[in-house]
């Protein structure tokens, strides 16, 4: 999937269907970072595409207003992820706020090298108990918190690649740094747990940061600067870091980072685009029905896309059997 360079974006304003990439610091959750943006553009049409824990930074993908609609598509890109592993200690959380509840010895670097083959492709894998998937209409995470016993279920993910980048110490590893490249649905949580429980032994992250939402990368995010380093040398102690990021940040820094929704970002999304001609956008507005003639193009089949000539997204519309019907129309 062809990335997208935020400087080829225009301008958006609040009220548009809008794209905002934005980097979450360590601490806030990413509930705090959609308060902000809300009211930094001044709307409650915020949708976010794949949420990161308390403990964890990097890209949060942020739709506005119309684009909204886009949602559930942005959240099944792949995603790209550097991770710090903690070997010798597995917390209930399995990320460094939480209680230890076992402990064990390191593995060698030879160790973990074979051991991270043997987790790449398909795999089983089990959520986290403290995780937002939702059991009998509560959040696991809450259940947990509340003594309750929760079984979660195994789901099929995949891992495309999975590189350690760098070890502590390879004759008994206690911090390590891997980067991976992951499916929708794929908890990092997880793997780590798994990889250490895979040689016998335990393991937490240390530190989780997202680097890429599909063609979206963590460079182009707003705040990104203010990240600090991601390696060995910068581990801190989790709750030191929390409290120093629970400041606020610029909201005006939000609004400006807001871009529009065109023609060029959809593609590169993956979406199929059509270009409505000026003197039908009334017609397509009130939902009239739809002719192919409306269009710059002849329509293909599926789902696309539909821009006015001035490159505003006006809606989707499908082409089942050569029968064209509405998905959506935005309301402007």
């Amino acid at each position: 999937m062809e990335k997208i360079s935020i400087t080829t974006m225009n301008e958006t304003k609040t009220k548009e269907p809008g794209l905002l990439l934005y980097a979450k610091r360590s601490g806030p959750t990413s509930f705090n970072a959609l308060w902000d943006i809300k009211k930094a553009l001044d709307t409650k049409k915020i949708g976010h595409t794949g949420t990161l824990d308390s403990f964890a930074e990097g890209l949060l993908v942020v739709l506005s207003n119309g684009a909204t609609k886009l949602v559930s598509h942005v959240t099944n890109f792949d995603k790209k992820y550097e991770a710090i592993i903690a070997f010798g200690q597995e917390t209930d959380t399995l990320d460094p706020l939480g209680t230890i509840i076992s402990e064990s010895d390191f593995p060698s670097k030879e160790a973990l090298e074979k051991t991270l083959e043997n987790f790449t492709g398909k795999i089983e894998q089990r959520p986290p108990i403290y995780s937002s998937i939702y059991v009998q209409g509560k959040r696991a995470s809450d259940l947990a918190r509340d003594g309750e016993t929760v079984a979660l279920k195994k789901r099929l993910v995949e891992v495309y690649s999975l590189e350690l980048l760098e070890v502590d110490n390879p004759d008994a590893i206690r911090f390590a740094h891997i980067r991976a490249h992951v499916s929708k649905g794929t908890y990092i949580r997880s793997l780590a747990r798994d990889i250490a429980k895979s040689m016998g032994l335990c393991a937490h992250l240390a530190r989780l940061r997202r680097t890429s939402v599909g063609p979206f990368s963590l460079e182009d995010a707003v705040f990104f600067e203010q990240l600090s380093p991601f390696n060995l040398s910068q581990l801190q102690t989790p709750v030191a870091t929390i409290k120093t990021n629970l400041e606020k940040l610029p909201w005006q820094n939000i609004k400006d980072a807001c871009l529009a929704l065109g023609e060029t970002e959809a593609k590169a999304m993956g979406f199929s685009t059509r270009i409505l001609k000026k003197i039908f956008e009334k017609n397509f507005s009130k939902g009239m029905n739809l002719e192919e003639n409306w269009f710059s193009s002849p329509i293909p089949e599926d789902e696309s896309l539909i821009f006015s000539q001035e490159n505003q997204f006006l809606g989707a519309i499908k082409n089942i059997n050569q029968k064209l019907s509405y998905s959506f129309v935005i309301k402007t």
